[in-house]
């Protein structure tokens, strides 16, 4: 069962080993809550005012390089609606892993105990060596072997897939990479809402180029819009 409470979004960009991931803490009346929905990475890091459904509360920990239980209470939203907006935000040394990491399968780190090998014996068979006479083979005077010349391989029209020219089978090699980068989505319009079923590590690099491109975030509305638009 899902709950709304209004509560303060604090939002904070940590650089891990792929790269910039935000994480957030969320403090509301009944307590405060770990944030690491894959929607944060598209804000920037800061305080945020708002409304939240929280869709489940429970616990979640993790262990980091040097050894240590990391321990938080986390909380899954559903949705959100922000207000206000404040860029001031409190660095701290508090350790956090980043959730892609998290969602990685982790193997067993197991040593393989080292094996006994017995040295193998063989035996090996006789082998009959061919005579002399095997190996000459007589030609007539007069006869020229038949020399075979390899014509250079050129690729028909008739190897092409139905329908396409060499350009467009190239083109369709080298395909634009923000078509690859935004799929369904592209082309890109005044306004964009990002899929939300991808990938985090997909989700990050479409944001980076959003801003290359001059989208910026409208809280308001949670949707990238161009300068003029927003």
């Amino acid at each position: 069962m899902s709950i709304q409470i209004p509560g303060t979004l604090v939002i904070k960009t940590i650089t891990g080993r792929y790269g910039d991931f935000n994480t957030a803490k969320l403090s509301t009346s009944i307590g405060e809550f770990v944030i690491k929905d894959a929607v944060l990475d598209q804000y920037t890091a800061g305080r945020y005012e708002g409304s939240f459904l929280i869709q489940q509360i429970k616990p979640s920990y993790y262990s980091t390089a040097g050894g240590t239980l990391i321990v938080e209470i986390r909380a899954y939203l559903e949705s959100m609606s922000l207000d206000g907006f404040d860029a001031t935000v409190t660095a701290d040394d508090e350790m956090i892993q980043d959730p892609v990491e998290e969602e990685a399968p982790q193997l067993p780190d197991l040593e393989p105990e080292p094996a006994e090998f017995e040295t193998p014996t063989f035996e090996i068979p006789p082998v009959e060596i061919p005579s002399l006479e095997d190996k000459i083979t007589f030609i007539t005077v007069g006869d020229k072997p038949q020399k075979t010349q390899s014509k250079p391989k050129t690729e028909s029209s008739e190897e092409m897939p139905f329908g396409m020219t060499e350009a467009e089978l190239e083109q369709q090699a080298d395909p634009d990479p923000d078509k690859a980068l935004f799929g369904l989505i592209w082309p890109l319009g005044q306004e964009v809402r990002l899929d939300a079923t991808v990938d985090r590590l997909t989700q990050r690099s479409q944001v980076a180029r959003l801003r290359e491109l001059g989208y910026e975030m409208d809280i308001k509305s949670q949707m990238w819009k161009q300068p003029a638009y927003t």
